[in-house]
Formats: structure tokens, C-alpha cells, sequence
């Protein structure tokens, strides 16, 4: 069975060049904002095009780069949007850890979510599917 799961949000500044991957069983299809401006977005999105395997994108308390960092989320990880969006940024209600960075399921005791509050920068979150 194959999920498909997608999101389309707010920019309104020039996105980075993000063409479409597949990864081990996952195909990520460029950024949740290609599609156009929006008001708001809602749904799971992925997190994408870090500079490595050891970059991370920062979870915060608010739309700012100032704010207080809350986490620090790898490449894969899904999230789930509010809907609430503020400039580039998205809000989150829940993070989930179902896929591996190579693409591939993580074993079924590794996967998991984590009901929390927070701002990501648009830029890193992709529309994707497995």
C-alpha cells in the first residue's frame, strides 16, 4: 500500500532549489510552497534538503530565528501542520519518526511521535510519498 501525503503553504520569498528525489522508498517532490502562495497549511510534510546528514532543522517556541530552539530534527522526519503559518514559517503539532535519512522504514520499535508545539522554517519541509 502506498501512502501519499502532501501539503501546500505561504511564501513569498524565492525558494532553494530543491528538485525531486527518490529515496529508498520514499519519493520527495520539492517544497510544500512550490505550489503557489497560501493562506495556510495543513497536513504531514517532510523534512528535506539539509546541507548533510548531520544538519538539522530547528523546532522553535516562535516564527523567528531568535526564538528558543525547542528540538533539532533531522532529514526525514515527518511533521504534522497546524495550519498556521507566519511569514516562512509553519506551525507544528506533532513530530513523527517513521523513516530512516537513507529513505527506508526505521524497524517498528524505532518508529514513534511526539505531540509538540512548534515554528519551522518552511524552506526545509517537502511534499513526499511512500
Amino acid at each position: 500500500m502506498r501512502n501519499v501525503l502532501f501539503a501546500a503553504a505561504l511564501c513569498t520569498t524565492a525558494l532553494p532549489a530543491y528538485a525531486a528525489e527518490e529515496r529508498g522508498i520514499v519519493v520527495l517532490s520539492g517544497n510544500v510552497w512550490a505550489d503557489g502562495a497560501r493562506s495556510s497549511i495543513e497536513g504531514r510534510a517532510m523534512i528535506c534538503g539539509l546541507k548533510g546528514p548531520s544538519s538539522f532543522l530547528s523546532l522553535r517556541t516562535a516564527p523567528d530565528r531568535a526564538s528558543v530552539e525547542i528540538a533539532k530534527l533531522g532529514e526525514m522526519v515527518i511533521v504534522e501542520l497546524t495550519g498556521e503559518v507566519e511569514d516562512n514559517w509553519a506551525k507544528t503539532k506533532t513530530v513523527i519518526y517513521e523513516v530512516a535519512q537513507d529513505g527506508n522504514l526505521l524497524p517498528e520499535e524505532n518508529r514513534g511521535s511526539l505531540s509538540i508545539a512548534g515554528w519551522l522554517h518552511s524552506d526545509y519541509l517537502c511534499n513526499y510519498m511512500y
